[in-house]
């Protein structure tokens, strides 16, 4: 079973004992789209406690230190809200978002309404859907639950079978909820774990040839130096990096230079 399978196994236990919330609550943070169009690129950094992949990254008593960092850098802030394998949560978006005046993106691996409910009642801008998990069906529910409560979509994309699924979603959506949709290309493989920037260059030219309401483009996973920035910019509006910042000596200093590298372009 690969570590993607294994999550949803436990994610749908997880949903299954969630409660109901009720429709009333409502997103009222800042805009996730907005901020990611106020900068060119857009840097959307990344508190994940840890991962399958590399272990432990970030230990709660620093996770202080690094919202300051990104209060000071980022365009908005990614929280994992996965418990099991990522070492986040719901509560753990809300503890940033008592930290932050930025957008919070609850990156979960959404699969039911309920997940969507979470994110706006724990103080969430945007929330994470991945295509390779979802059922067409589903996916269109989703993108309209999360528009109903105000929430942006970060659309994650990893092949050309998820773009095809993408654009048939987006004929069915209507002109405002396909406008909170940013596109997210992840370099990751979410079987093997692999990382190639790759992806990014190969996919980018077919998402945009689907995006017709000017929607931002992101590159996700496996960035680390500005040579990385400087070779995918060209395809995409900006990045959302994690687990290189969080496993840098120091996080303002990498993360300065990764800015700063950027802009002097």
């Amino acid at each position: 079973m690969s570590i993607l399978s294994k999550i949803l196994e436990a994610k749908r236990k997880e949903v299954s004992d969630m409660p109901e919330i009720s429709d009333d609550f409502i997103c009222n943070r800042k805009s996730f789209i907005e901020a990611l169009r106020s900068e060119k690129p857009a840097f959307i950094a990344e508190i994940k406690p840890k991962s399958p992949s590399v272990g432990n990254i970030l230990s709660s008593e620093a996770i202080p230190e690094i919202v300051k960092t990104y209060n000071d850098s980022a365009t908005a802030i990614s929280v994992l809200c996965d418990e099991k394998f990522f070492g986040g949560g719901f509560d753990l978006l809300l503890q940033v978002s008592a930290q932050t005046d930025k957008p919070l993106l609850a990156k979960e691996f959404v699969i039911s309404e309920k997940q969507v409910m979470q994110a706006v009642i724990n103080g969430a801008s945007a929330i994470l859907l991945i295509a390779a998990i979802l059922e067409m069906t589903d996916l269109i529910k989703l993108i309209r639950k999360a528009s109903s409560v105000n929430l942006s979509i970060l659309l994650e994309l990893h092949s050309v079978d998820d773009i095809e699924k993408a654009s048939s979603a987006m004929k069915e959506l209507a002109k405002e909820e396909r406008q909170r949709i940013v596109f997210g290309i992840n370099n990751r493989n979410l079987d093997s774990l692999n990382i190639s920037l790759e992806t990014t260059a190969q996919l980018a030219p077919k998402v945009k040839s689907i995006i017709t309401d000017n929607n931002l483009l992101i590159s996700e996973s496996g960035i680390k130096s500005a040579e990385d920035i400087h070779k995918l910019s060209t395809f995409v509006d900006g990045f959302l990096i994690g687990t290189s910042i969080l496993q840098s000596s120091d996080f303002k200093s990498f993360f300065s230079s990764l800015k700063t590298a950027c802009n002097q372009k």
